[in-house]
């Protein structure tokens, strides 16, 4: 099923957008918005969709954390082929919270991404992402999200597991990421991701979404640690956005993410601290779905 009659895409200017972000993120040579909250800090590219930076006390705990979309049968290309985006950003020293947000809008469709950072204790982060997406004709629109950790600052001696679709958890050592995909009551088609991939080989997701052909995740859930392997992960969310439908939810696409970094025992739980810093987080951006629920 296509939804783009009346819809024109400029494919050549997609692909240079695409090439150009690639090229951007892969080399490490990117500009970019940071914030902080207690001991960790994020940094934002605009022109690639990406977190390049997540420190923590000091550590550098990430390659990348890249957005992408897709509208039809289209190549995946970064958001800023949609727009040139507007960002705004705070760091609150008082409350020890921290945000970015970025704004990617053309004449049919407006991307909202906004990063919610705290970081209350040493040693552990949370972190919430929103993705909003509006659309004024109907299209099928997927977002692809590629997350390539660095944990306790090395890229090798991960093991990673994707469980019940929408629960990722990485670790490095006793350092853990776990990474949720959470459903939202205005999101039409269901929280978890539509497909996933797990990989101890990066190539092999970047170039999915960096070949200028339409490509899907395969669903591998895991791979274990042998020594020297780097950990990477990717989410896939596919929907149907259609402004016309007598549905109010159905010209809205809401993911919502939270990713805790931090120390981890035997028992694979969140400890308390963190689940504190999510609850913090999760008042600092009371109000996001709403606010961007219809563009202004």
């Amino acid at each position: 099923m296509h939804l783009l009659k009346g819809i024109s895409l400029n494919i050549k200017t997609c692909f240079v957008a695409v090439a150009a972000s690639a090229a951007l993120l892969l080399s490490g040579q990117t500009l970019g918005e940071t914030v902080t909250s207690g001991g960790a800090s994020i940094t934002f590219d605009p022109m690639t969709s990406a977190l390049t930076s997540f420190q923590l006390d000091g550590v550098e705990q990430l390659f990348a954390d890249a957005l992408y979309y897709r509208i039809g049968d289209s190549p995946e290309a970064s958001l800023s082929a949609i727009g040139t985006p507007v960002v705004i950003s705070e760091s609150d020293a008082i409350t020890d919270t921290a945000f970015i947000a970025a704004r990617y809008r053309d004449n049919t469709v407006t991307v909202d991404v906004r990063y919610d950072l705290a970081s209350a204790n040493s040693g552990e982060a949370a972190l919430q992402t929103s993705i909003n997406v509006d659309s004024e004709e109907p299209l099928e629109f997927t977002i692809f999200e590629v997350s390539d950790w660095n944990l306790a600052g090395t890229d090798g001696d991960d093991s990673l597991t994707i469980t019940g679709d929408n629960l990722v958890n990485q670790r490095d050592g006793n350092l853990g990421l776990d990474h949720n995909s959470l459903a939202d009551n205005l999101n039409f088609f269901g929280g978890n991701p539509s497909a996933w991939q797990a990989s101890g080989l990066p190539d092999d997701i970047w170039d999915l979404v960096n070949n200028a052909s339409a490509d899907d995740l395969n669903n591998t859930n895991t791979f274990g640690d042998n020594g020297n392997t780097n950990g990477i992960f990717a989410n896939q969310w596919d929907g149907v956005l259609n402004p016309n439908n007598e549905l109010a939810a159905d010209d809205v696409m809401v993911i919502s993410k939270q990713q805790t970094l931090g120390p981890r025992g035997a028992v694979e739980v969140i400890p308390e601290p963190v689940t504190s810093l999510l609850s913090l987080i999760g008042v600092a951006a009371a109000g996001l779905t709403a606010s961007q629920r219809r563009r202004g």
